[in-house]
């Protein structure tokens, strides 16, 4: 598991949050980088949390100070980091 530190900014979402740890902190991290931004697409589905939640990234707001824990969605094989089998 790997650990990044992001400063919050207004309105931010978990998708946002993956965008700006891949664009400024880790290019190597690997999740599907589109969304329909409206939750109805499905590619940006992630497990949440210790009790793995499943949630659409881009319909999730963060708080300022929030930790985090995402990982791949269980169902489906996974490629790579966050990216899984459609």
């Amino acid at each position: 598991m790997q650990t990044y530190v992001v400063p919050y900014t207004h309105r931010m979402s978990i998708f946002t949050l993956l965008r700006e740890i891949y664009e400024n902190i880790d290019p190597t991290l690997a999740f599907r980088n589109q969304q329909c931004g409206r939750g109805i697409c499905g590619t940006c589905r992630f497990q949440i949390g210790v009790i793995g939640k499943s949630v659409k990234s881009c319909t999730v707001p963060l708080e300022p100070g929030a930790h985090v824990i995402i990982m791949p969605f269980k169902k489906e094989k996974v490629i790579r980091d966050l990216v899984i089998e459609f």
